[in-house]
């Protein structure tokens, strides 16, 4: 099934504009969610936002609660949504590009949120340019990308050589320096880094297949996951589920509702009158 596109936006490549559609790399059905229940009579439990500072919790109203910057231990500077939607950039949903450089100069590391790009109807020949250049000169072109309250930037590379994908990348104060991980630098010895590098030589590849990657259940299989839909199929087939209770129906389920309903005593039909109803 094709992809539904979730944005537009145009990629700016030199004095030509290319209009692209943004699609999600993820696909949420194969996702597995579990809801919370309240384990005596099965109801999903709701979350609620609640002050406790009175003597009884009271729970909040959207338009009663504001976002703080703490400051010091029980100090906050409040800000309402207006006013942080004001700090917010404009929306232009144009793709930047300002330079290029060398995919291994990238960190990864960098990596936030990855979007597909597909070309709008009429500009494939142009996109198709674009990804044929980017693999040519094995680059990625680096820009800004102004969207959802954020001026992030982007990193655009091709993908299988026919395709391409944005990465918004973190900014450098956005990532913790390894400098932070307590690590020792012991002594190795030469003679275990030569049979280690022994090791890797026998088990490298000579390139990345991208396609493999992409398809191979062997990288993608998520045993947690097949699990998961395995032990749902076993309680479902086993007749462990729990009926949720309507709401409003208070703890009287489908079958107990039907049988009351049933043994309530016929209501009298009307009398009719000749050319005449009385209700």
């Amino acid at each position: 099934m094709s992809a539904r596109a979730i944005a537009s936006a145009t990629i700016q490549f030199g004095e030509l504009s290319i209009p692209v559609k943004l699609y999600s790399t993820g696909d949420s059905s194969k996702e597995i969610e579990l809801h919370r229940l309240h384990k005596g009579c099965g109801a999903r439990v709701k979350q609620q936002n609640v002050c406790v500072q009175h003597d009884s919790p009271q729970v909040l109203g959207r338009d009663e609660i504001v976002k703080g910057f703490e400051i010091g231990r029980w100090q906050h500077v409040a800000f309402s949504d207006e006013e942080l939607k004001a700090f917010e950039p404009t929306a232009t949903h144009v793709i930047e590009i300002s330079e290029y450089a060398p995919s291994w100069s990238i960190d990864p590391i960098h990596f936030d949120r990855s979007t597909y790009l597909g070309p709008e109807s009429g500009w494939e020949r142009a996109y198709g340019t674009l990804v044929q250049a980017l693999v040519l000169a094995q680059k990625w072109a680096i820009g800004r990308y102004a969207a959802r309250g954020k001026n992030a930037l982007v990193v655009v590379r091709p993908i299988l050589a026919i395709g391409l994908v944005l990465h918004q990348l973190r900014q450098a104060s956005e990532i913790r320096p390894f400098a932070d991980v307590p690590l020792t630098h012991p002594e190795t010895e030469p003679n275990e880094v030569a049979l280690a590098v022994r090791v890797i030589k026998r088990a490298r590849a000579a390139a990345i297949d991208e396609s493999h990657m992409l398809t191979s259940r062997v990288h993608n299989r998520d045993e947690v996951t097949e699990a998961i839909q395995k032990a749902i199929a076993a309680k479902r087939d086993a007749g462990d589920v729990q009926l949720e209770p309507q709401e409003g129906a208070g703890v009287v389920g489908l079958t107990e509702g039907l049988k009351a309903s049933a043994k309530r005593p016929k209501a009298a039909a009307p009398r009719r009158r000749a050319g005449k109803s009385v209700a």
